[in-house]
């Protein structure tokens, strides 16, 4: 021990001789050559420099509603952007908005492209070791609520795998789920039911139609304290949110801190949340003062060798003038889009970057796009030029995309990419020929024209027949038989053609058709899915789930069967098996209630006798189902129309409808019917529908037109013409028909032929006339043998720019006759 502390005397000793001969040293070198003072420290301008501009440029991420998102009409929103107006305007500057990858939005910060950042961005310790962080503006906590009986233990997303989850619509809990339930595979859609008011969630958990509610905490606590009810877990979304900026802005996190204290102890931060979280002033969780900049518990970041960013310069093509003007593109028409973008980051970009599919205002805003790689090695600070090939898609209205681009780590990075355009309503369907009346055969509705939620009654009588279906087009028709004489009631919410299909004795085929045009409500709830599966018949015993899907304004939503009420107050998306007690038809229906209107469907279930014994339930079936798909008619000419008609079922996540392997119509609705009149080239077209369940199953149909060449145009049809300088006192005329016939007077006699006209070459077969003698005046009858002779010789012909004078050659092209127009 005495050597050790003798080692440690020693060992001190020489540490105070050291530091006095270093502070002699110092001393002389200090005198005989004075070391350079460290570079001065940048002051910090950030405020000035805003101050000076007028506007502070903010970076966010609008896919993530109910904080960023863009509206209908495409204008940003939400309470992110809420908050960020007021403020700006509390700074006297203007906000500019740029939309960017979120997980570019710190690159982006690090480069300059913008001054603060803003999209439910939590403060983290890695995040707040290369950024500055605003105080925090909003705590949120969840908690996942249950039955008190229940016995369940949530402390990851895990733990709710095989449960029924129910949320509030638009609410951070609805965007969790999405991301950390339904994306990850824990949980299927059917699973996810989703609630206008956050109350009628709590009641469906107490009635046992729900296994947990993910709300906020105070009222979930709430809750508890009424009885019967339990938090089984909280904390897995708890996220302190604070405005993001560089690091060394100090002037200008000042000054956001100073106008964050303002709003929040003004309650405007709260009426915000109000207004856009759906959170009441007691359920907020307390904010803290400031921002706890990194320290010595903070990790140091590990050094990156380069940055990624990117910088929109201009649209090269189809520029929307931020869908002021959009390009209108018509259904079905394939495209290019290009821009002009320019590495403003400090990596090099290569090959295994790629443009991918960001976000869109709708499913169908991608366009059929799939990723583009880059092509080249693009070095910092250089331009680059990209192109993506599109497909408008078929449903009219307006579309606008968002693309980003990726780095080898499939990360994210720099801003989003535009495109929009406008697609007009296609044109009038090729139609279907006329149907010739059947004895015996009576098929009527009680009206064709219907607003979306209205529905019509068919009936029919049939005699003598040996079979009869009724069906809508592109359903397999032998699983929908009927009697002779029946009706159904039908609530198409597009436009959709029925068909009864009649078997005669002699096992001859009669289809009659009604086509039903559905008109949309604006401001309706839309209906984007109602299924019932299996379907169209089950056994006794059997069970079936229906699901469905609900957007818009909903103030309610009711399932019924057979006009009995199901579930009142049913979520707006959800999903619930009934097993029907025994043998009939069930009509399953759902109406969904709004400011706008009522919107409504139904399916029809038939229950038949089980040959055998009764079977066990039947489980619920994941796999994607397409009950119908047809395209008609299937043979149009270039330039015609057909009607695309489907309907899928079961597991079914995504739809795809696809023309000749390009994808015309992208996250498809799980019903619709369309129109595509970009049959542009004669031949076979092949027309596909993919439907895709969320675990990757996949199933295909495909249907067939063939295309034909229009036939060339007529100019001649439809008009009639006089010979000029015929002999004095006689009218020849000819006359072209539509149906290729010509006539007309030679003089004396009438005449008749048949005529064909290619391009600019007439064909006219040997006339055919009246066999009377005119005597005056004179020449008339040689006049009349020398026109009949001159027709079958003819060539070609020219009618002049005016369309006032027609020329008729022979076949060496010599002229043989003029007429005017008569």
């Amino acid at each position: 021990m005495s050597s050790n502390r003798n080692l440690v005397i020693i060992v001190g000793l020489l540490a105070v001789i050291a530091l006095v001969l270093a502070g002699v040293i110092g001393f002389f070198m200090f005198f005989r050559s004075p070391a350079p003072s460290p570079p001065p420290v940048e002051a910090d301008n950030s405020w000035e420099q805003i101050q000076s501009a007028g506007k502070i440029v903010v970076g966010t991420s609008a896919d993530y509603p109910p904080f960023t998102s863009f509206t209908d009409d495409f204008q940003l929103e939400g309470f992110d952007i809420a908050l960020m107006n007021q403020i700006a305007q509390r700074l006297g500057v203007q906000p500019e908005y740029q939309n960017f990858a979120f997980d570019g939005l710190s690159n982006a910060l690090l480069l300059d492209q913008i001054d603060v950042a803003i999209a439910a961005i939590s403060v983290t310790p890695d995040r707040a070791a290369l950024l500055g962080f605003s105080n925090v503006y909003l705590v949120t906590e969840d908690a996942f609520l249950t039955t008190d009986q229940a016995g369940l233990s949530i402390s990851q997303a895990q733990d709710l795998a095989g449960r029924r989850v129910g949320v509030q619509a638009g609410s951070v809990h609805n965007q969790w789920a999405q991301t950390h339930l339904l994306d990850t595979g824990i949980i299927p859609t059917s699973n996810l039911l989703i609630y206008q008011e956050a109350t009628a969630a709590v009641a469906d958990l107490q009635a046992g139609r729900l296994d947990v509610v993910i709300m906020d905490l105070p009222p979930a606590e709430v809750a508890v304290q009424a009885g019967g009810l339990a938090i089984a877990g909280r904390g897995l979304n708890t996220q302190p949110l604070a405005i993001a900026l560089p690091k060394g802005d100090v002037s200008l996190k000042a000054e956001i801190d100073r106008v964050l204290g303002e709003l929040q102890s003004e309650g405007k931060v709260a009426e915000l949340a109000r207004q856009y979280l759906d959170l009441e002033p007691g359920e907020i969780s307390p904010t803290p003062t400031a921002t706890a900049e990194a320290g010595e518990t903070v990790p140091t970041p590990t050094s990156v060798p380069c940055l990624d960013g990117l910088g929109f310069v201009e649209h090269l093509n189809l520029d929307d003038q931020a869908m002021s003007s959009p390009p209108v593109m018509q259904p079905g028409q394939p495209f290019i889009k290009s821009w002009r973008v320019r590495n403003n980051g400090t990596c090099t970009w290569n090959t295994d970057y790629q443009l991918v599919f960001a976000q869109g205002n709708t499913p169908a805003a991608r366009m059929g796009g799939q990723p583009v790689a880059v092509t080249r090695q693009v070095a910092p600070g250089e331009t680059y030029d990209i192109d993506i090939n599109l497909i408008a898609p078929l449903q009219p209205g307006l579309y606008q995309g968002f693309w980003q681009m990726t780095n080898s780590q499939d990360v994210g990075f720099g801003a989003r990419l535009p495109v929009g355009i406008s697609v007009p309503a296609s044109a009038t369907a090729t139609p279907a020929p006329t149907q010739t009346p059947s004895p015996g055969i009576n098929f009527t509705v009680d009206r064709t024209n219907i607003r979306q939620g209205e529905c019509v009654v068919f009936s029919w009588q049939t005699e003598n027949v040996r079979e009869v279906y009724f069906y809508a087009q592109g359903q397999r028709w032998q699983d929908y038989p009927e009697v002779g004489q029946g009706s159904r009631r039908e609530c198409p919410n597009v436009n959709t053609t029925y068909e009864l299909r009649v078997v005669k004795q002699d096992g001859s085929v009669t289809i009659r058709q009604i086509t039903i045009f559905v008109e949309p409500v604006v401001g309706a709830p839309v209906i984007d899915r109602f299924t019932v599966d299996p379907e169209p018949q089950i056994t006794v015993g059997q069970c079936v789930t229906i699901r469905w899907n609900v957007r818009g304004e909903v103030n309610t939503v009711r399932l019924t069967s057979n006009n009995s009420s199901l579930w009142n107050g049913a979520p707006a998306q959800g999903s619930q098996q009934d097993c029907p007690p025994g043998q009939g038809t069930i009509e399953y229906g759902i109406e969904a209630n709004g400011p706008g209107g009522t919107s409504r469907q139904q399916r029809t279930i038939r229950v038949v006798a089980a040959a055998t014994a009764t079977p066990a339930p039947t489980p619920e079936p994941d796999a994607p189902v397409i009950y119908a798909f047809d395209v008609s008619p299937n043979q149009v000419e270039v330039g015609g129309c057909v009607n695309i008609s489907w309907r899928t079922g079961g597991g079914t996540s995504r739809v795809q409808i696809s023309r000749d392997g390009n994808i015309t119509l992208d996250n498809a609705p799980i019903e619709g019917s369309v129109q595509d009149c970009n049959l542009v080239a004669a031949g076979t077209v092949i027309f596909r529908i993919d439907a895709t369940n969320s675990a990757g199953q996949a199933i295909f149909q495909e249907d067939t037109v063939s295309v034909s060449e229009a036939p060339p145009d007529n100019p001649l049809s439809g008009t009639a013409w006089i010979l000029q300088d015929g002999v004095p006192g006689t009218s020849v005329t000819i006359t072209f028909g539509a149906d290729g016939t010509v006539n007309g007077s030679s003089g004396c006699n009438s005449y008749s032929a048949q005529y064909v006209v290619t391009g600019q070459n007439l064909a006219i077969i040997a006339p055919v006339g009246t066999n009377a003698f005119c005597s005056e005046p004179d020449g008339i009858m040689d006049q009349e043998a020398q026109f009949l002779r001159s027709l079958p010789t003819a060539g070609s012909y020219e009618i002049n720019r005016n369309g006032a004078e027609l020329s008729i050659f022979d076949t060496s092209g010599t002229l043989m006759m003029t007429f005017s127009r008569m």
